[in-house]
């Protein structure tokens, strides 16, 4: 019974990140070129090998692979260009002497240091590690080369060490150079770190094998020759490994989908099956909404008239007329301010899925609709009520540069980005359209890893959101859950001995009550103390398993790429079993935050440090990439003063996010987002509040390295 718990409990984690991508394995292909085939590892290989090849930038795969007593899910990340990441989980049965299995996450990282020359001799060459952190099941080294020989014929030859080095292995080659490098350390057993002193140490061996691509469309044949000598998983199982040699067939009609079958050392049958997705690559390339609308140049004897500027009602009725027109480009105008030479805006993006472009569209309106004499457009973006970002564009410049070659360069060029400013004063049009009502239903499934028993845990819950605004930055927010089936509600198999209150591995009772449950009830007030700073509070049931009272501020100029916040909260434990009440269990959590964008390939970087919801201190690093229409990859790594006894296992916590648009895959503009995060288990070291209202979360869509990115969109 517990054997095929563990095999579905595995299936519904691979259906639920996949879901992510579902539903694209019958949209084709739009850059030019197949991607590379992926292995049953889930990177960029042959079968059981790797090549030298990565996937196009900002690829990002969802695997699921197996063969025998062994079984994989794999999420792997084009981080940059040449920088391929992979994030697995394996779970091989019959690994421990006991018959028990193991379940382990590991962590691959392949860097192509030379790229190949179809038309001469230089192959692609890569160096990588593979399950180099921690309690390795696949613990290994390897320098690569991969070269066409025909354009349907390639060829991969490697050297291998450490598991990859395990079949007719031989002296290690930097032995003699490095002779310490001859013997490789033992792997003791200890989590959460790399293990330096094993890279590149011990015997070595050759791997290799060919890829060809048949004449029948996405159909491809694979064979290798493996050096990976499966020692452990022999020893107490039923696999044996007869033969080297692994053979299979692939079959990849597009970009979305892949299907792989194989005969695996002599003695066993593999299967893989592949969803991919990349940003670059939308599903839907026809976008069924309005169009960008012209631009008029103005007569030039008009130019110097001013004289409807003194009638009072001439505001008005311009502002009237252009938040009539800005609603049918998806853009909501909240205030305004007309002058005779200068007009100021400020709206809210509500679908379309690139900022630059609203503010396009939004400068278009007002060079169709403004009096010949504004000559500059002040066109300022607001998110939850507070303005962020000013475009300062001059119409003589839009004018000049409409349907120009390299019309965006120029306009970025000449737009000018300034702090948000809150527009006050008499004459300011604010249609005061409060309060306003927003809601949202969806289904959510968390996911947790990392149980002895069921190495993956899901819940499928069914969740509703309404929030009302009652005025310029108030507004009260709720959130409701049913939870539908699952297993979250179990109890977890150990909990590790500590002197830490239990402020997340009791999570499971609450999700064992029946009935709905109040996620969250908040009111909040989000604002701006000065032109770069930004401050919320939020008191109320502020998650489901705590409630209080949270306060943040945030330094982030637009135009500097960095900023600093902090934030502090009160907490209070909610009662298990009622939907109200409270347990006694309070404190103080407080963060100093620091965030910084390198404007390197949309990457940016986060540290948190400071007191957490146990009341253990330490810190918290988080690095992502994003692309301009919301798709997003990142990794997290917390560790805090808490001993390894009482963090669990690896004496850390870490994960990955994985954001993904719903425009990426609809014919429509939309802003909304499906996401999963991939962590282990309620841990109580290291867990913090789950504050709603993140500012930076509000505030880095529209600092000048995202619109820069997307400014492509500007004239769209």
């Amino acid at each position: 019974m517990n054997h095929m718990r563990r095999k579905s409990a595995l299936r519904v984690a691979f259906l639920t990140t996949a879901s992510l991508l579902a539903g694209t394995a019958v949209a084709q292909n739009s850059l030019t070129g197949v991607r590379n085939s992926l292995s049953l590892m889930g990177n960029t290989g042959l079968i059981d090998m790797p090549s030298a090849e990565v996937q196009p930038d900002f690829e990002t795969s969802w695997s699921f692979s197996g063969f025998s007593n062994t079984r994989r899910a794999t999420l792997n990340f084009q981080a940059i260009p040449n920088l391929e990441t992979t994030f697995r989980y394996t779970q091989v049965e019959e690994w421990n002497p006991n018959g028990s299995q193991t379940f382990r996450p590991g962590f691959d990282l392949k860097w192509q240091f030379l790229e190949e020359d179809r038309q001469g001799w230089r192959p692609a060459m890569s160096v990588g590690l593979r399950d180099f952190i921690g309690e390795s099941v696949y613990g290994s080294e390897f320098v690569v080369a991969t070269k066409h020989v025909t354009d349907s014929l390639k060829v991969t030859g490697g050297l291998g060490w450490g598991r990859l080095g395990s079949l007719n292995g031989f002296d290690n080659p930097i032995g003699l150079i490095f002779p310490n490098a001859n013997d490789r350390p033992v792997n003791d057993g200890s989590s959460g770190s790399v293990r330096w002193d094993t890279l590149f140490r011990g015997d070595a061996a050759f791997f290799g094998g060919v890829e060809w691509r048949t004449p029948v469309a996405g159909l491809n044949v694979k064979a290798e020759y493996s050096s990976d000598a499966y020692t452990q998983e022999q020893l107490y199982s039923d696999f044996e490994r007869k033969s080297p040699f692994n053979v299979g067939i692939e079959y990849q009609p597009g970009n979305r989908f892949a299907l792989g079958a194989y005969y695996m050392y002599g003695s066993a049958v593999g299967l893989r099956l592949t969803l991919s997705g990349n940003p670059n690559d939308p599903v839907t390339l026809q976008d069924f909404g309005a169009g960008p609308p012209p631009i008029n140049r103005r007569n030039p004897k008009a130019v110097n008239q001013t004289d409807w500027a003194q009638n009072p009602k001439s505001q008005e009725r311009l502002m009237k007329a252009l938040s009539e027109a800005a609603r049918s480009q998806q853009i909501a105008i909240v205030k305004g301010d007309i002058g005779a030479r200068e007009a100021e805006i400020q709206i809210a993006n509500g679908r379309l899925r690139n900022h630059s472009e609203a503010i396009g569209r939004a400068a278009r309106l007002m060079a169709i609709g403004m009096p010949p004499s504004v000559e500059t457009f002040r066109i300022t973006m607001v998110d939850n009520d507070v303005p962020i970002t000013t475009a300062v564009i001059k119409r003589s410049d839009l004018e000049a540069q409409v349907d120009t070659p390299n019309a965006g360069i120029k306009s970025w060029e000449t737009t000018v980005l300034e702090d948000g400013k809150t527009l006050k004063g008499d004459d300011i049009w604010d249609p005061r359209d409060y309060p306003r009502f927003r809601w949202s239903f969806n289904p959510r499934i968390p996911l947790q890893f990392g149980f002895g028993d069921e190495p993956v845990r899901y819940d499928v819950v069914l969740t509703g959101r309404a929030r009302v605004n009652i005025a310029q930055g108030f507004s009260i927010a709720g959130q409701a859950s049913q939870r539908v089936f699952g297993t979250l509600d179990n109890p977890p198999d150990a909990r590790p001995e500590d002197n830490l209150y239990p402020v997340r591995s009791n999570s499971f009772l609450y999700r064992a009550q029946a009935g709905p449950s109040l996620d969250r009830l908040t009111g909040d007030y989000v604002f701006k103390l000065a032109p770069a700073i930004y401050g919320s509070v939020t008191g109320g049931y502020l998650e489901r398993g705590y409630g209080g009272i949270a306060g943040e501020v945030l330094w982030k100029p637009v135009s500097q790429n960095w900023g600093i916040g902090a934030e502090i909260a009160y907490a209070r434990e909610r009662d298990y079993y009622s939907k109200l009440g409270f347990n006694d269990y309070d404190t103080i959590t407080g963060f100093a935050s620091f965030y910084w964008d390198p404007d390197f390939y949309g990457i940016q970087t986060r540290v948190d440090v400071g007191r957490y919801l146990a009341e253990d201190w330490g810190a918290t690093i988080s690095v992502s990439r994003r692309f301009i229409n919301g798709w997003e990859v990142g990794a997290f790594f917390t560790k805090t003063e808490a001993s390894k006894e009482e963090f669990g296992r690896d004496g850390f916590d870490k994960g990955i996010r994985v954001r993904i648009p719903l425009g990426w895959t609809l014919p429509f503009e939309s802003r909304s987002t499906i996401g999963a995060t991939l962590n282990s288990q309620d841990r109580d070291a290291g867990a913090r509040l789950r504050t709603p209202n993140n500012l930076y979360g509000i505030v880095r869509e529209y600092e000048a390295g995202d619109l820069k990115q997307g400014w492509g969109g500007f004239w769209q």
